[in-house]
This record gives structure tokens, C-alpha cells and sequence, in this order.
């Protein structure tokens, strides 16, 4: 009897380790789950909140906004100056940009 009772003790314990695997498991997987919902959130508001400095930035200068209207009609040519504008705009878009690729 006590050989036999000994097997029982080992069977109930690997089935009890396996749960404890399982319940291990699943924790795990909710708080993945729940760290990358934390991140997206994260993500989007830093979007956001980029995307509002470059709006902000935009419509706060005239000559910007006269700028992007001209470059908005193909036939129009631009001048030095505004190559340079039209440059550092583009930088600071594609700056925004990758933070958040």
C-alpha cells in the first residue's frame, strides 16, 4: 500500500504543477495583453499630441501658410529662400514622423 499511495501522491502532484502551469499561463497572457493596450494608448496620445504641436506650428506663421499655398499649385516655382523653408518644414514632418514608426 504504501508504493501505491506514493504514485497517487506523484500523479496528483504533476497534475497540480500542470494547473499551476495553465493558471501561470494565463496570467501572463492578460497582463501582456493588458501592457500592450497600455502602449497603444500611449502611442496614439504621443500622435496626438505631435500632430497638434505641427498643426499649432503650421497656422501660427502666415508666410508658412502662404508657402504651403503656393506649393499646393505645380505651375508655381520657389525662390532660395523657400527651398530652405519648404526643407526644414519637411524635416521637422519626417521628425515627427519617425518617433512614432
Amino acid at each position: 500500500m504504501g508504493w501505491s499511495s506514493a504514485t497517487d501522491y506523484v500523479a496528483v502532484g504533476e497534475v497540480v504543477g500542470a494547473l499551476a502551469v495553465i493558471g501561470t499561463l494565463i496570467y501572463l497572457g492578460r497582463q501582456v495583453s493588458h501592457s500592450v493596450g497600455l502602449t497603444r494608448t500611449s502611442q496614439r496620445q504621443g500622435i496626438m499630441e505631435a500632430y497638434g504641436s505641427w498643426n499649432e506650428m503650421v497656422l501660427s506663421s502666415p508666410e508658412l501658410l502662404a508657402f504651403l499655398k503656393r506649393m499646393e499649385d505645380p505651375a508655381n516655382e520657389i525662390s532660395g529662400e523657400e527651398s530652405v523653408l519648404a526643407r526644414h518644414f519637411n524635416y521637422r514632418l519626417f521628425t515627427i514622423y519617425n518617433q512614432f514608426v
